[in-house]
């Protein structure tokens, strides 16, 4: 690894990295937004992978033999609602090859950007911002150019036991000390909004805060998600803004 720049655009595999450092508690995101295809060729453009303190907080579902995933024939990991994008019309992306619009890495931030069309007549872009050292600002664009109205539902899977009693926001935690706060912009909220689980492989070794999948393979964990929603009108278009603390 270069010891100086430790963010990178990876334009061959279509990964952005941001990481504020090579030390294992730094923060670091990896975005998804490359060509389809492959072995793990899942419908997951702008998907998300979050950690910090050595620890996965925002994990991908990851890879299951056939047949040993959630459902009859183990296709859970293999959807678009597994994964920390954008759903829309509760439906998987269709097969597309993201593209990359913007990449700065300085000394005080990163800054990255990407595209895709897996939904017919929709655009999605996703923007993340990252202070060094700070948080990370996600924005998802969404143009709807269809003539019917389209529901839009923002995922983010997280590693941790949700607390009670927020306002404004969703906080997940591993202990006293150490948490997630996610937390939408204003006009966006938590309104409508809907927290479930499904199962997820978490590749870090030691104890887990989240509870095994029955009837699952032994390495599986059910690991909660948020959903927040919002609908389209026709010819419109509408953001997603969430800060993750």
């Amino acid at each position: 690894h270069d010891p100086v720049r430790a963010s990178t655009l990876l334009q061959d595999t279509g990964f952005f990295v941001m990481r504020d450092d090579w030390t294992p508690e730094s923060k670091y995101l990896l975005m998804d937004w490359g060509r389809h295809g492959g072995q793990y060729g899942h419908p997951d453009k702008m998907n998300l992978i979050v950690y910090a303190d050595g620890q996965p907080w925002v994990p991908d579902a990851g890879e299951t033999a056939a047949g040993t995933g959630a459902g009859p024939d183990g296709s859970w990991y293999r959807s678009t609602l597994a994964h920390n994008t954008v759903q829309v019309d509760g439906q998987s992306q269709q097969p597309v090859d993201g593209q990359p619009v913007a990449w700065h890495s300085r000394p005080e931030y990163d800054i990255a950007a990407a595209e895709h069309s897996g939904y017919p007549e929709l655009w999605h872009r996703r923007t993340v911002f990252h202070p060094r050292g700070g948080y990370f600002l996600v924005l998802d664009e969404l143009d709807n150019s269809s003539d019917r109205s389209r529901t839009a539902e923002w995922l983010l899977h997280v590693d941790g036991r949700r607390e009670s009693g927020t306002r404004g926001r969703f906080v997940f935690r591993r202990d006293a000390e150490r948490g997630l706060s996610v937390v939408p912009a204003r006009g966006i909220g938590v309104r409508g909004s809907r927290i479930a689980e499904g199962p997820c492989a978490l590749y870090v070794p030691g104890p887990r805060i989240c509870a095994p999948q029955q009837d699952g393979p032994a390495d599986y964990f059910m690991v909660p998600y948020v959903g927040l929603s919002r609908a389209l009108a026709a010819g419109d278009s509408a953001p997603f803004c969430v800060a993750l603390v």
